[in-house]
C-alpha cells in the first residue's frame, strides 16, 4: 500500500473554523522557539495556489514576528535519497519519498530562512525523532515551541504529540499551517487542540 499524495485546493482555515482551540496556554516570546516544518520545494510545490500563497505568506510573517522578538528559529526539513534501510516502514506508507536533488530540499524564499539559523534532519514524521531538536530548545531555555508550516495531519500532529511527552507547550499556527484538504486542515487542528497543544492564528491571535 502507498499513500497518494495528492493535495485539493481551499480556503485557508480561520479561526472561526476551529471551536476545539486547547486548554487556554499563554505564548510568552520569552519561552518560546519557533519551528518552520518542512517548507522544503517538494512539499510546498504540491499545494495547489490556495491555500499556498496564504500559508507562504503568513509563515513569512511568523518568522519576522519571531525574529522581533528575539525568538529562535529552527527549520526543518527532509534529507532526500533516503536508503529504504533508513526510510523504514515510512517506505509502506507514502514510497522512496524525495529524491536527493537540491532543488526538492531547498527551503522555500517565502519562509525566510537565513544561514544562522539552526536546522534539523527529519527522519521520521515527528520533528524530534534522531534529531537535536530537544536539545536545541533546552540550549535556548525554551518549554514552548511554535509551529507552523506542513503537512498538519502527519509531522506537525506528531511534533505536537511529542512536545506532550516532553512536558513542551505546543503552540500551533492555524493559518500558518496546511494540509492535503481542508477537512483534514480542521480536523486536525481541532485535535490538537483537544489532546496536545493550544491552536492560535495570525490573524486574530498574534498580530
Amino acid at each position: 500500500m502507498e499513500h497518494t499524495f495528492t493535495t485539493s485546493p481551499y480556503a485557508q482555515v480561520t479561526a472561526a473554523d476551529v471551536k476545539m482551540r486547547g486548554p487556554g496556554w499563554a505564548l510568552d516570546w520569552t519561552r518560546a522557539a519557533l519551528l518552520v516544518h518542512d517548507m522544503q520545494e517538494y512539499f510546498v510545490r504540491a499545494l495547489p495556489s490556495q491555500p499556498s500563497q496564504q500559508l507562504q505568506g503568513n509563515v513569512g510573517q511568523l518568522v519576522r514576528l519571531a525574529r522581533g522578538h528575539g525568538a529562535p528559529v529552527i527549520y526543518s526539513g527532509q534529507r532526500g535519497g533516503m536508503t529504504p534501510e533508513e526510510r523504514g516502514l515510512m517506505t509502506d506508507f507514502w514510497g522512496p519519498g524525495m529524491e536527493a536533488d537540491e532543488e526538492d530540499r531547498r527551503l522555500v524564499d517565502s519562509a525566510e530562512p537565513t544561514k544562522d539559523d539552526p536546522r534539523i534532519t527529519k527522519w521520521r514524521y515527528s520533528a524530534f525523532t534522531r534529531t537535536h531538536l530537544a536539545e536545541l530548545l533546552s540550549e535556548f531555555g525554551k518549554d514552548q515551541l511554535i509551529v507552523c508550516g506542513i503537512y498538519l495531519h502527519v509531522g506537525i500532529l506528531a511534533t505536537a504529540i511529542d512536545c506532550v511527552a516532553k512536558d513542551i507547550r505546543c503552540f500551533v499556527i492555524g493559518d500558518a499551517t496546511a494540509d492535503f484538504n481542508r477537512t483534514l486542515h480542521i480536523d486536525t487542528l481541532e485535535y490538537i487542540g483537544d489532546r496536545c497543544g493550544q491552536i492560535k492564528f495570525i490573524g486574530s491571535d498574534l498580530i
